[in-house]
């Protein structure tokens, strides 16, 4: 009896996590989305990015840093910065000289939503 009884009780609490878990994933205030793209062709790395800031947003800055794995380590590569005046923030840059080899790319955004700021990193490791 104290068994099925522990089993029900364990039940309950998994469900309850698990339907909790969408809740506890919206960690950032102003950020609608981030997508985050790699792609090489011709010894050419192309990075690309979106994001969306929620409604009310003014403004989104981003850092950019594009590293390879050399020797186990990741070495810089390339680095870049860009900015817009609204709700959304859409980058392509294109690296030259790279050759194939597991790449990462490093993105820092800045979102300005009704007065406040929010930073938030993100990255994406591809093998190109």
């Amino acid at each position: 009896m104290k068994r099925k009884l522990l089993a029900i009780i364990l039940c309950i609490g998994i469900l309850g996590v698990a339907i909790g878990a969408p809740i506890a994933q919206a960690r950032w205030t102003h950020l609608r989305s981030m997508t985050l793209n790699l792609s090489r062709s011709n010894n050419t790395v192309t990075s690309s990015t979106t994001i969306m800031g929620q409604s009310g947003t003014t403004r989104i800055s981003a850092s950019f840093i594009l590293e390879r794995v050399v020797n186990g380590q990741y070495q810089q590569i390339d680095t870049w910065t860009a900015s817009s005046n609204s709700t959304s923030l859409t980058n392509t840059r294109e690296t030259s000289n790279c050759p194939s080899g597991i790449y990462r790319l490093r993105v820092t955004a800045v979102i300005t939503r009704n007065g406040t700021t929010e930073t938030v990193p993100d990255s994406l490791v591809r093998a190109l």
